[in-house]
């Protein structure tokens, strides 16, 4: 085994990596995946089921989402969780969307309005369960 092919084959993907890093914060990088998703703060924030205050504060880098919300947002972004996390690989854009994305961003839209409407029918009957059980006593 030729060491030296070796070697020269790390570097060379190490040098890569390097090219393609975004130096951007994992809050920056969050936002601009956000809003080339199309997604604003607060909708995006409710379809995670945090609140927009959170959502603020990794996006300003003053604190810092878990590992299983960092994927799940990587997902819904349609962004490589590489990417997210590290700035390695290519980074969102919205003048490269094709179509197809435009139309998943508008069924995004359109599911986390259907959320709040759910969270606003499940509020309610859960006041009319309350009501019923007190009328019974």
């Amino acid at each position: 085994m030729d060491l030296s092919k070796t070697s020269a084959a790390k570097r060379s993907a190490r040098e890569q990596i390097a090219v393609n890093a975004d130096n951007d914060t994992l809050g920056g990088r969050l936002s601009r995946a956000r809003e080339a998703a199309g997604l604003a703060p607060a909708e995006f924030a409710n379809a995670l089921g945090v609140r927009k205050q959170t959502l603020a504060a990794w996006e300003t880098d003053r604190s810092e989402p878990r590992a299983n919300r960092l994927i799940r947002m990587a997902i819904m972004l349609n962004v490589n969780p590489a990417w997210l996390i590290q700035g390695i690989g290519p980074d969102p854009s919205e003048d490269e969307a094709p179509a197809s994305i435009a139309r998943i961003r508008k069924q995004m839209r359109r599911l986390v309005d259907l959320q709040g409407q759910m969270k606003l029918a499940i509020a309610g009957m859960a006041e009319n369960l309350a009501r019923a059980e007190k009328e019974l006593r």
